[in-house]
């Protein structure tokens, strides 16, 4: 029976996004590339998990993360790693992608597949975010595979939610389906939905409804990853194959705010995958919420600051309303 599988998930946050996320929330002081390279690196090899998935990193970035995690002298850990770019809806490249590290000293690399939002059709490009698929054999169990897809799923509402869903379904179904004997398969990423439901049509559901269904679970912690808005919506989820029983538990990260803060707008999400024979044993399903009425609410919703000056205002006035009324009543009153 193959060992315990440490697994990470962590949205890097690219340098362009870096500067809009500034501009709209001039709290956040994103420093440059430069110095928050060094930080993720730190955060990273403070786990050194042996599969790691990351989110919005371009190429050449990954290249000098990995170079950089591999001259840490940790476990002595040396990553490799696999890239996917996603594309624009013409099939033009965008500037991130999707990337897998994992460990060389316990895995290997058999295949690798990309599954993007829209596939290819004719003579075009697929198109859309790209999902990126591995299947790594474990070097301490022959009989043992992983596959591994990395995603980063699109957000936001209208047509951009229904393509994320629709994306999820899509991998889901596929990865599944080609899950082999004696292979797990682990979907891990920003799946930009907490586990609360957010679609304004019924049935009510969230993204997770799609991951449960399938037979996929989570190590049920419900600690906030992107810190700002106080949500979680970096997962990770395990579909067990019958020949080979897994459990989850939980990693207390023990990173502290300045260090997350300083180097993203999310916070690393980390997992141990254990075999079900071993201690800790504490695999819990996700449990989809009940429907919901259609003004339902996100889970601690952080409000716009355009609602908190307005709602500023009304207390505001009542405030003054109240403390005039108080005046004119004494003034009778003598």
């Amino acid at each position: 029976m193959s060992k315990p599988i440490q697994i990470m998930t962590y949205n890097v946050l690219h340098p362009e996004y870096a500067n809009t996320y500034l501009q709209k929330n001039p709290e956040f002081h994103v420093n440059t590339w430069k110095n928050r390279q060094q930080k993720i690196v730190s955060n990273i090899s403070q786990l050194y998990p042996e599969i790691a998935v990351i989110q919005e990193i371009s190429e050449d970035r990954l290249q000098n993360l990995v170079t950089l995690l591999n001259t840490q002298p940790a476990k002595g850990t040396v990553y490799k790693y696999e890239f996917a770019q996603h594309r624009d809806p013409w099939g033009n490249d965008k500037k991130d992608g999707v990337a897998i590290l994992y460990a060389t000293n316990r895995f290997e690399r058999t295949a690798i597949r990309t599954i993007y939002a829209v596939d290819a059709a004719q003579q075009q490009k697929a198109k859309g975010r790209a999902a990126l698929v591995l299947t790594l054999a474990d070097a301490n169990d022959n009989n043992t595979t992983y596959q591994v897809c990395g995603v980063h799923l699109e957000g936001g509402g209208g047509k951009g939610r229904k393509e994320g869903d629709q994306h999820l379904q899509k991998v889901v179904d596929r990865v599944t389906q080609r899950q082999l004997g004696g292979c797990a398969t682990i979907i891990a990423g920003d799946m930009n939905q907490d586990e609360t439901p957010t679609n304004t049509d019924p049935p009510y559901y969230s993204r997770l409804d799609i991951l449960s269904k399938a037979g996929y679970k989570e190590d049920g912690s419900r600690t906030s990853s992107e810190w700002m808005k106080r949500r979680k919506i970096d997962w990770i989820f395990v579909h067990k194959n019958p020949l080979q029983p897994l459990a989850l538990r939980q990693i207390n990260i023990s990173l502290t705010v300045p260090e997350v803060q300083a180097a993203s707008d999310h916070a690393p999400v980390c997992t141990w995958i254990v075999p079900s024979n071993q201690p800790h044993q504490d695999v819990r399903d996700y449990q989809p919420r009940p429907a919901v009425p259609h003004n339902h609410q996100p889970r601690n919703p952080v409000q716009p600051k355009s609602h908190q000056r307005k709602m500023f205002k009304i207390v505001a006035a009542i405030g003054v309303a109240v403390l005039t009324l108080a005046v004119s009543q004494r003034i009778r009153n003598k």
